[in-house]
């Protein structure tokens, strides 16, 4: 039992703290809750830094729709007290449910690639998209850029990650076979 209390290397006004109240000699039984330190919510984030700054992107739920959410802080321990910026709401893409979204910098301009569902087979089949920014602004507004094309449509695209091997761009999915029809 005992504190573990640090911030060596860590820029900011971050602190952490670990207590534990627990003996780790002692066999273990029952139930562990868990909170976030960060951040008390947003389901499969994602956190890019950028110039300074720590981009922490989420979809969330705006007006009833679908949309994604991105908070930003110099120190990633601060991105529970930012602001949230919703960019962008899918009230006329049909897109019922979105997974994972991720958001980069690429030649002056943001892109958030993630992963959406249509209402109708919403817990079955997704596929990634992507948007991009109309301005150098992460907070500003975003185009449906659509879906990814020439993808194998018996495949369940779950996460989506880009990385560049300079000339080309890249993006790698992991994917899930599944049996449903386009």
């Amino acid at each position: 039992m005992g504190s573990i209390v640090g911030v060596s290397g860590v820029s900011g006004e971050c602190t952490s703290k670990l207590v534990s109240q627990i003996d780790l000699s002692e066999k273990s039984t029952g139930n562990i809750a868990y909170t976030n330190p960060i951040i008390d919510y947003g389901a499969d984030p994602s956190v890019y830094y950028y110039d300074g700054w720590y981009y922490y992107v989420c979809p969330t739920v705006q007006n009833g729709y679908s949309a994604i959410q991105i908070n930003r802080a110099a120190n990633v321990c601060d991105i529970g007290n930012t602001v949230s910026h919703v960019i962008y709401s899918f009230t006329d893409a049909g897109i019922a449910s979105i997974w994972a979204p991720q958001i980069y910098m690429f030649d002056g301009v943001w892109y958030v690639y993630f992963s959406g569902a249509l209402a109708e087979n919403a817990s079955v089949k997704r596929t990634p998209y992507v948007l991009k920014s109309d301005s150098d602004d992460p907070f500003g507004t975003y185009t449906m850029v659509g879906k990814m094309q020439n993808l194998d449509t018996h495949n369940t695209n779950k996460v989506n990650k880009r990385f560049i091997a300079e000339p080309k761009k890249y993006i790698a999915l992991v994917m899930r076979y599944t049996s449903c029809a386009t």
